[in-house]
């Protein structure tokens, strides 16, 4: 040995030479697996293999794949020869010599010396050196571009290694190389997993998947730091640049849009429960958060009210109301004015759509449904006063304010539908009577079916009529605000009919009445209009009228039979039948009359 360590300083590769021949000539035949080998025959094979490794790898007149070759000959042979692999010490030395060969190598060969670090003469080599040299395997795969070489070696790690954080970050690089979203969102998972103790590497993937073209991913590192909140992490700006990315991805991935739109949700519920964190920086920093949360939650709840499910919008708004609500009371009146108004619009999204979750889902979730519409709808009204109050009638909002209480009216309205649908019977009297006192809307036709369906369920829900006594006024209302509108004969009749109706149900004759005598007047004026009063409708409440009349002389109530029939006959006068119907109802009358005559005069 000393001979081959002098000839080495004339030529490295005639001491290889001779080395090898001692190796194969003088020390194997001793390690031979048949023979009963002394330990100190293998440990003088290990001195050998280690000279021989540490000459290939420092000589510099060796070109590198001539050392390769070189050591993976000699290493083959011994492991064919003996059957066993290195001691854990010369494992060590042998390694390490390696390690530093493939630290300084050109990317051509870090791959092969990396294979030579996992030969199986170094099999005794401890988990953390494998580990170890199976990530330069993997990063130096990566490092050209070999994602099958990268999988490769990821797999020849022991398995107790695989899934450790920095193991899966050098595999999450490879997935995001080959596109594969499964084993990027697995490792990705493994690495959030260890983020608790030391977040770095979930740091690292985040930076990589922005740098990536696979946008999901990097939201899902974002997210995934979100949910940890680890130590360092400033958590508003963390929130932000989430928020950026989801609200980016719903730009680039308009397909599935309910999908895309759940984690931004979530998000932003994640920063209005993290409002008092908002809150701990300066009152500049506080002032520039709330306003970006707030804006951006409100521009994104008006771009998907049409498009995302309702349950997703409500939350959506939730939220939106919530930072509206935190907006600082001194930031002046003109942005005081924006902030209640858009808490308006919010509520009034929010209501209807938890109206249509309500219509749609008729289990409890759905009379959950109507019970939080009518808190918006509360809310609204609320709002609503206070803003008027601070707008006054100034010119300039004028057009605004006939908005907001043009959705007043229809939030009113869906109050009646969550009252009649959570059967609040005692609260139908104090929302019908705002409906009695209430200005600024020329919609009150929109209001008469509704009105006549909540009667109607009432009736059959064995509801006293006092809950419902103001349904009869409000009718009369809409039916005389409709007929100043539109002057629509049509319209009108259907409604009165129907008004009649509910008034004779309810043991209200004389309303009853004062109906007939309105039908009479609409089908008198509907004569100069385009549509006169339908001849069918006529002749139902006509008939009506008369028939209730006859009943009161049966009853012997002529006093109050007389207002009936004139009634009754003064409608039959404008019936399109050439004056049948008229005709008809005088002859009936004049027969009752004489009938009733005939009766006194036998008493």
């Amino acid at each position: 040995m000393q001979s081959i360590h002098k000839l080495r300083h004339k030529s490295s590769q005639s001491s290889l030479a001779a080395l090898t021949d001692f190796i194969a000539t003088r020390l194997l035949p001793d390690c031979a697996p048949a023979d009963t080998a002394s330990g100190q025959s293998f440990e003088r094979l290990e001195r050998a293999l280690v000279t021989y490794v540490m000459f290939a790898c420092t000589s510099s007149g060796l070109e590198a794949q001539d050392s390769l070759v070189g050591i993976r000959s000699v290493l083959d042979e011994v492991s064919s020869q003996t059957e066993r692999g290195l001691s854990a010490r010369a494992t060590h030395a042998a390694q390490t010599l390696i390690w530093k060969r493939a630290s300084s190598a050109t990317d051509d060969f870090v791959d092969e010396w990396c294979q030579l670090l996992r030969h199986t003469m170094f099999d005794s080599a401890g988990q953390m050196n494998k580990a170890r040299i199976g990530r330069k395997a993997i990063a130096a795969a990566l490092a050209r571009n070999n994602s099958n070489a990268a999988r490769r070696a990821f797999f020849e790690m022991p398995e107790t290694t695989q899934n450790e954080s920095i193991t899966r970050y050098l595999l999450f690089k490879v997935a995001l190389h080959d596109n594969d979203h499964e084993l990027a969102t697995e490792c990705l998972a493994m690495v959030t997993k260890h983020a608790e103790k030391d977040p770095t590497y979930l740091y690292a993937c985040v930076l990589e998947a922005q740098q990536s073209q696979m946008r999901q991913i990097a939201v899902a590192a974002l997210q995934a730091l979100t949910e940890r909140q680890p130590p360092g992490v400033h958590l508003p700006t963390l929130l932000r640049c989430t928020a950026r990315l989801l609200v980016g991805e719903l730009d680039a991935s308009p397909q599935d849009l309910d999908r895309m739109v759940e984690p931004v949700v979530i998000l932003f519920e994640r920063a209005a429960k993290n409002t008092a964190v908002l809150r701990q920086g300066t009152d500049v920093q506080w002032r520039s958060e709330i306003q970006w949360w707030s804006k951006n939650t409100y521009n994104l709840s008006l771009r998907l009210y049409a498009d995302v499910h309702p349950g997703l919008l409500v939350r959506l708004l939730n939220v939106c109301v919530h930072f509206l609500e935190c907006w600082p009371a001194d930031d002046g009146p003109m942005h005081q004015d924006d902030v209640r108004h858009r808490r308006l619009l919010c509520h009034f999204l929010a209501a209807s759509a938890l109206v249509v979750l309500g219509r749609s889902d008729e289990s409890d979730d759905g009379l959950e449904c109507y019970a939080n519409a009518r808190g918006h709808i509360a809310n609204y009204v609320q709002q609503c006063s206070k803003w008027v109050l601070a707008t006054g009638h100034r010119a300039a909002a004028e057009t605004q304010r006939r908005d907001v209480l043009a959705r007043e009216f229809e939030l009113l309205k869906f109050d009646l539908e969550c009252i009649m649908k959570l059967k609040q019977w005692d609260e139908l009297d104090a929302t019908v009577k705002v409906f009695m006192s209430f200005e600024g809307t020329d919609r009150w036709d929109s209001l008469a079916d509704l009105l006549v369906v909540i009667h109607d369920h009432a009736r059959s829900e064995g509801v006293l009529s006092a809950a419902t006594a103001q349904i009869h006024e409000l009718l009369q209302k809409c039916i005389n605000a409709t007929w100043k509108k539109d002057k629509d004969a049509a319209k009108m009749s259907r409604w009165l009919r129907l008004t009649y109706s509910i008034n004779m149900q309810d043991g209200s004759p004389d309303f009853a009445l004062k109906v007939v005598q309105q039908a009479a007047s609409v089908a008198q004026k509907s004569e100069k209009e385009a549509t006169k009063y339908p001849l069918d409708e006529l002749c139902w409440l006509a008939t009506m009228a008369f028939n209730k009349a006859v009943d009161s002389l049966n009853t012997e109530e002529a006093a109050c039979a007389a207002p009936w029939t004139d009634a009754a006959l003064e409608l039959a006068r404008y019936a399109s039948d050439n004056g049948a119907l008229h005709k008809n109802l005088t002859l009936r009358k004049e027969a009752a009359q004489r009938r009733m005559h005939d009766i006194g005069a036998r008493a």
